[in-house]
């Protein structure tokens, strides 16, 4: 029924494993359980997509709901695809200890949060790097944490505009620790096509090689594609790893003359890129 006060849909005990499933059109407080009373060895969700999954509270509140609940220590979520869900994409915490390791998710299109830090005052370890949270109908990132929060690291994400924390209510210190912000970007991710639900990476994706390297395990993409791209020396942010070296320009604007015509495009950063060729038709376009 999804019924506030009901779990959820599946539970993942000790150990448990959630791998390469598409999971959609469920109704629950949580879609996916992973709570302390499950289990308190770590759990794995991984390289699943999650989509038009909702609760009986949708539209009157967005907290305490969600398609992802974890509180396992050292639970790992990875490699996941969730989007167009009607509720909270990922929220974490609450009666949590330890770590908890959210590692290149792509959460977008959700009509909840896209990721919420939750406590009850139990102190634990948040590390969240290399995910794209984008979109969201909330907020990307929140915490309704009251005081006395968890230590959290955000390294390497692409959210809001800019990758800043500012609107995400994390910067109180009352609220969260926040360890390190290193990396995070923001603006517009430029999926191939959301339309037809494809949020693999465009070429001019400024999250392209813009990850994190990091110890924990995870060596392929969503798809079974090699993470890290070998032409690259750091991964993509976001479940996709796309087939580029580098972000290629993007095209901003073109100003018509006598005779000729002036270019404009941005270009991320690079120290790879020598120079430009711009080629123009022998005939009329």
């Amino acid at each position: 029924s999804g019924s506030y006060g009901q779990w959820g849909v599946i539970a993942l005990g000790n150990y448990g494993v959630l791998d390469s499933c598409r999971i959609f059109g469920n109704k629950a407080r949580y879609i996916i359980g992973n709570d302390r009373n499950s289990g308190t060895m770590a759990s794995i969700i991984s390289n699943n997509t999650f989509y038009g999954n909702s609760s009986s509270v949708d539209g009157n509140t967005y907290d305490d709901v969600s398609v992802i609940h974890v509180e396992q220590p050292k639970s790992r979520v990875f490699n996941n695809l969730l989007f167009r869900n009607l509720t909270t994409a990922i929220d974490f915490g609450l009666n949590g200890s330890d770590s908890m390791i959210f590692i290149n998710n792509t959460i977008t299109l959700n009509k909840g949060y896209g990721v919420k830090f939750t406590s009850n005052g139990s102190p634990y370890g948040g590390y969240l790097i290399n995910n794209i949270i984008k979109f969201n109908t909330q907020i990307d990132i929140f915490t309704n944490v009251a005081n006395n929060g968890p230590d959290v690291y955000i390294k390497n994400n692409f959210f809001g505009t800019s990758g800043s924390l500012f609107g995400t209510n994390l910067q109180d210190v009352s609220k969260v620790t926040i360890l390190d912000t290193t990396g995070n970007i923001g603006g517009d991710p430029y999926f191939v096509d959301t339309l037809n639900n494809n949020y693999r990476l465009k070429a001019q994706s400024r999250a392209i090689g813009a990850g994190a390297t990091h110890t924990y395990p995870n060596s392929k993409d969503i798809e079974g594609n090699d993470r890290i791209n070998p032409w690259r020396l750091k991964p993509d942010i976001g479940a996709f790893e796309s087939a580029y070296k580098f972000t290629s320009p993007l095209l901003t604007k073109t100003e018509p003359g006598n005779k000729k015509v002036a270019i404009f495009w941005s270009q991320t950063p690079n120290t790879n890129i020598k120079a430009y060729k711009v080629f123009r038709s022998t005939s009329t376009i």
